[in-house]
């Protein structure tokens, strides 16, 4: 895949149904569609028999009535815990999330893909592999998910085992190894913390012909700004993914010389949005999806 055939939204739902649901559940998912957005993004990890489900944290404890390390249970304890009860009653009884009964909800809703390889710790080379393996799978006839990872282990093995999937480094700061990176995992885009973008990193980054995706963007003003702002090898990826606080003007426009697209988390202030987006960042993962709609800009 390149940038060239980039069919992503701009606006993308947090965990599914950003603060608005607890995150990465089928609720959540319901919830984001409920808001119309068109894309979602969620985190992924194996069972300790190797079932692919939803969960952020290596622990259950935050958001379950679980505790201890996901990764070292089978899906049949997993799938007996609550995890919508700590988010409120009205949640109480939402079950974890298998892939592909999200693959499922996404497509009953119309919605796009941004799968997160979040692998638990010393899994990585496994998790991409596998998780890589059933998105080619459950999304054959659908619009290619996003695969994105602060893992590049991760990344590298979902490149390996499917390379026509589109890929996405993600990245806390700003990292003077990005087109080094990007280029090895051929990323088609490159996902931000909104807060280290300025208009000039964008510039930098979009020199590299890649998408910017931020995360998380709440505020619609700096969500607009971001918006208004707006390549790589040994991965192949199309993208790079990075917190927005490490982005400048400066850096999207030298990431954009790399003919990356960039994708930044987690963007909650509409003001900071609107300043990524005038910078050229391509996409913004959010919690604020009341606020920040799939129609922002």
């Amino acid at each position: 895949m390149s940038t060239q055939h980039w069919p992503y939204p701009r606006i993308v739902a947090h965990r599914g149904g950003g603060k608005l649901a607890p995150e990465n559940t089928l609720a959540a998912i319901d919830t984001g569609a409920k808001f119309g957005h068109q894309m979602i993004e969620f985190d992924v990890k194996l069972s300790a028999d190797a079932q692919i489900f939803l969960l952020h944290d290596d622990t259950l404890d935050r958001t379950s009535n679980g505790w201890g390390v996901a990764g070292q249970l089978p899906w049949e304890k997993l799938s007996q815990l609550d995890a919508g009860g700590w988010f409120g009653n009205a949640f109480s009884g939402e079950k974890l999330a298998r892939l592909d009964e999200v693959a499922a909800r996404c497509r009953q809703h119309q919605m796009m893909a941004n799968i997160e390889i979040k692998p638990t710790t010393g899994s990585e080379t496994e998790t991409g592999r596998a998780v890589a393996q059933a998105a080619a799978m459950l999304w054959q006839d659908q619009t290619a998910p996003l695969l994105s990872s602060f893992s590049f282990e991760a990344l590298e093995a979902a490149m390996q085992t499917e390379p026509q999937l589109p890929r996405g480094l993600l990245s806390h700061s700003w990292d003077p190894q990005w087109r080094e990176k990007t280029t090895a995992l051929a990323c088609v885009s490159i996902h931000l913390n909104h807060k280290v973008l300025t208009a000039e990193r964008v510039a930098e980054l979009k020199s590299a012909d890649l998408k910017i995706l931020v995360y998380t963007v709440n505020s619609p003003e700096r969500a607009r700004e971001l918006l208004k702002w707006g390549k790589t090898t040994a991965l192949a990826c199309v993208s790079i993914h990075l917190n927005h606080k490490v982005l400048t003007a400066e850096r999207v426009a030298e990431l954009k010389s790399a003919d990356l697209k960039i994708l930044v988390y987690t963007v909650n202030s509409p003001e900071r949005a609107r300043e990524l987006l005038k910078w050229g960042v391509d996409a913004i993962c959010t919690d604020a999806i009341d606020i920040i709609g799939p129609d922002f800009g």
